[in-house]
């Protein structure tokens, strides 16, 4: 039987195993290798025939893929550069061997991107709450299922899937946000603006002017600009996996507001157990909305510019450092957090 020929991966297309959600439950790392290395594949005749016994497959049964060799005649190929898992519930599994065996030595991967991948590997990168459980939902989530033959994906199962929640969610997402949504802002509209206090006849106009003005005051232009874009969000009780096991459900944390909008959890939300942790969970949020596709360009480009001003200001290290903790209290106060807590 004459092998398949493939296109160099410069020249055709590939279906990625990674999905647009990935970054908001895997680590930065899973995320670069499931869209830019890996592709799924329906085996044909070809790979049944070359397979040894022990590994046989059936045709149509799908799998994975080094994108960047498929073209090469299998001997040519480092080790694993394919994998056929019996289940989805694998698939992690074959990931994790790939990354070991195959892509450290694969002959056709390009220099820039495997430069990447080193980084990445070596990165100690945020990890999912849930990881392996988040690969099975993705899995599904390209319309594979598990069948007596592996895995297979069929018209029914890609159609199947467009009635999928987000992963976490139990609730549709329209009434998931209406649940949601009358939280109070966590930054006053006029903060940041110029307000004149005094002199109306509407006190109530007054104290808010006088409360924007004070958050304006005390938050850095950094994290006044990022609060614009984060909202109070609240613990789920099907957010209670992984490192969020022993949280108590409805704890008020801090969230993506476009994430939040299209009922996305994990990395859009954070819950700091206690208050000096809270910088570390606000710059992983900075980190999430540099990567988030929902989050407009604009915003990003604004967000990196402050924040870069910020980092460049002349102003003495210990003025910024006691107006940085001035601008945390602000906001732990305006998660309505009044004591550190510990986890069940």
């Amino acid at each position: 039987m004459q092998m398949q020929v493939l296109p160099h991966h410069r020249d055709r297309q590939y279906d990625p195993l990674g999905l647009e959600e990935d970054e908001n439950w895997l680590s930065s790392f899973q995320c670069f290798v499931r869209s830019e290395f890996m592709e799924v594949v329906k085996a044909n005749q070809f790979d049944v025939m070359v397979r040894s016994t022990s590994k046989s497959i059936h045709p149509n049964q799908v799998g994975v893929r080094c994108r960047f060799c498929a073209h090469l005649p299998p001997g040519s190929r480092s080790s694993r550069s394919s994998a056929f898992p019996s289940s989805i519930d694998k698939l992690y599994q074959s990931f994790s061997m790939m990354v070991r065996d195959h892509f450290v030595r694969c002959p056709e991967l390009p220099p820039d991107l495997f430069r990447k991948f080193q980084f990445l590997k070596g990165k100690n990168a945020q990890g999912a709450t849930d990881s392996k459980q988040y690969w099975v939902y993705a899995a599904q989530k390209l319309g594979m299922k598990d069948a007596a033959s592996g895995i297979e994906m069929t018209e029914e199962s890609k159609t199947a899937v467009k009635s999928m929640l987000p992963y976490g969610m139990t609730t549709p997402v329209p009434l998931f946000v209406a649940m949601y949504s009358n939280d109070p802002p966590l930054l006053s509209a006029a903060a940041g603006a110029v307000v004149v206090v005094g002199g109306g006849d509407n006190d109530d106009n007054n104290n808010e002017g006088a409360a924007a003005n004070n958050e304006a005051a005390i938050l850095t232009p950094f994290l006044r600009l990022l609060l614009k874009h984060l909202r109070l969000v609240h613990l789920l009780p099907s957010e209670r996996v992984g490192k969020r096991k022993g949280l108590p459900v409805g704890l008020e944390g801090l969230g993506c507001s476009y994430c939040f909008q299209e009922g996305r959890l994990g990395f859009s939300r954070c819950f700091p157990l206690r208050r000096r942790a809270l910088p570390s969970h606000v710059e992983d949020l900075y980190q999430h909305c540099m990567r988030c596709t929902l989050f407009p360009d604009e915003a990003k480009k604004e967000l990196m510019a402050v924040e870069k001003q910020d980092k460049l200001t002349t102003t003495p290290n210990s003025i910024k450092a006691e107006r940085e903790t001035l601008s945390y209290a602000l906001i732990w106060g305006k998660m309505g957090r009044k004591r550190d807590l510990t986890t069940t």
